[in-house]
């Protein structure tokens, strides 16, 4: 019993800042709906965008949170410290491509999406608005991974909730032009985003350095060699294995752009409420990646694997009523995001469709991360890779194309997708050689991707 008590302490403020986030998004698609189906397509392109460079980038935090919280584990304090410093040297090195691409990337990324000119002229200046303000986030998930590493999944909570609330405040003057705002559209949403993140990241900063009685954070670690490998060759994994989906959803929206605006709108709605489904999975997925990756510090690898049943069986609980909310509630949910009846209709009738596979997606979610906790990420990357690109993809274009099934062509192959990950991981969980599982080490930065 304490030990699900302590998942649940670790999870819970994991899964409130995720909910913030979402319902950031929800909210701000709500704001941004009243402008037309154009705007809801065009902000959901532009998310697919956002979430491929986050599944590639964001590895550099993750590998930092499981490198940190097995240094945590085996109480080498100034190895935490090191990881973080190494992972914040990455981003920095990133930042010029990040801007490069702001710059040059969203009219051809449009163009090639073969959308109506309505979206493209919406949808150009809300990406490049975006891919700044995720520049700012590479650093933020950086910091969140060096706090849920020690086990304080509190502090990225709240300034998650700080940051995420004043988004919304912030979009809801800049999208309408209320006050003595000025009135941008979409963009004003654009904008909400980077101020959101200079505030989160400042914040998670100060803190940082606050931890300098217990952590030598306030002493600037030089460059090392041997670090910069690990986590970036890890982070490297992680975000291939991020990209084996975020890259496929990016061409199952492209396959849907195809079939007709009216079918994106309907789908862009569907994915951001199921992003909220998403959450029990993932925070349950970090607390995994948390508590094995301590214990593998501790040299206790079998005691870890013992924490990621315990861990399952806990989200189970959260991640069920999901899918009866969504399969039975389709219709009320829609009426929140838009009014027009051809979108309203589509859009429960999707929902409904799509709310079965959340118990599967869920629990992929969590055994992905207690994997990344012994940092398994080969497995894991070649897997997200494999069923994406080469599963996935296929499939959905048949039933999209060749046997006409429209927008129910590329959610038939999610669904055969998540099964596929689910399966996977859930076979190496079972079969793995616990006792022979080892903590990442410098020598680890030598290995092939």
């Amino acid at each position: 019993m304490n030990r699900y008590k302590k998942i649940l302490k670790m999870t819970i403020p994991t899964i409130i800042e995720m909910s913030s986030t979402n319902l950031m998004g929800v909210v701000n698609l709500i704001i941004i709906g009243h402008l037309g189906y154009e705007a809801i397509a065009a902000v959901g392109i532009t998310n697919v965008v956002i979430l491929n460079l986050f599944a590639l980038f964001s590895g550099i935090g993750f590998a930092v949170n499981f490198l940190v919280s097995q240094s945590y584990g085996a109480r080498d304090l100034k190895k935490c410290v090191t990881y973080t410093y190494t992972g914040i040297y990455s981003v920095i090195a990133l930042v010029p491509f990040f801007l490069l691409f702001a710059l040059f990337v969203p009219s051809w990324f449009f163009g090639i999406m073969g959308v109506s000119k309505s979206i493209a002229l919406i949808g150009v200046g809300y990406l490049g608005l975006r891919i700044i303000s995720f520049t700012l986030n590479m650093f933020r998930v950086v910091l969140n991974g060096f706090f849920r590493g020690i086990g304080n999944t509190k502090t990225p909570m709240y300034f998650s909730i700080l940051g995420n609330t004043l988004n919304v405040i912030l979009a809801l003057l800049l999208v309408n032009g209320f006050l003595f705002f000025p009135k941008l559209g979409v963009l004003g949403a654009g904008w909400a985003f980077i101020v959101s993140e200079i505030v989160q990241v400042t914040g998670l900063l100060v803190c940082y350095f606050r931890e300098n009685n217990v952590f030598p954070t306030r002493k600037l670690i030089s460059f090392k060699e041997g670090e910069f490998k690990l986590v970036n060759i890890e982070g490297l994994k992680i975000g291939l294995e991020e990209l084996g989906m975020s890259g496929a959803m990016l061409v199952f929206t492209i396959f849907i752009s195809r079939v007709g605006d009216i079918e994106l709108a309907a789908t862009e709605i569907v994915l951001n409420v199921i992003s909220l489904a998403y959450l029990p999975g993932i925070g349950f997925g970090i607390t995994a990646t948390i508590l094995l990756g301590q214990q593998l510090g501790k040299r206790k690898p079998l005691i870890a694997k013992e924490i990621g049943f315990d861990v399952m069986k806990v989200g189970l609980y959260f991640i069920v009523p999901f899918t009866i909310i969504y399969f039975f509630g389709a219709e009320y949910v829609a009426k929140l995001f838009t009014t027009e009846e051809v979108v309203l209709s589509l859009t429960a009738e999707v929902l409904r469709f799509a709310s079965l596979f959340v118990i599967f997606d869920g629990l992929q979610l969590i055994l992905a991360g207690a994997l990344r906790g012994i940092g398994d990420n080969s497995y894991t990357m070649k897997v997200a890779l494999l069923l994406g690109w080469f599963m996935f993809i296929p499939i959905s274009f048949i039933f999209t194309f060749v046997w006409k099934l429209g927008v129910y062509g590329p959610w038939i192959g999610f669904y055969i997708y998540i099964l596929g990950l689910f399966v996977a991981f859930g076979y190496r969980y079972l079969k793995l050689d616990w006792s022979s599982v080892e903590m990442k080490d410098v020598a680890a930065s030598e290995e092939c991707v």
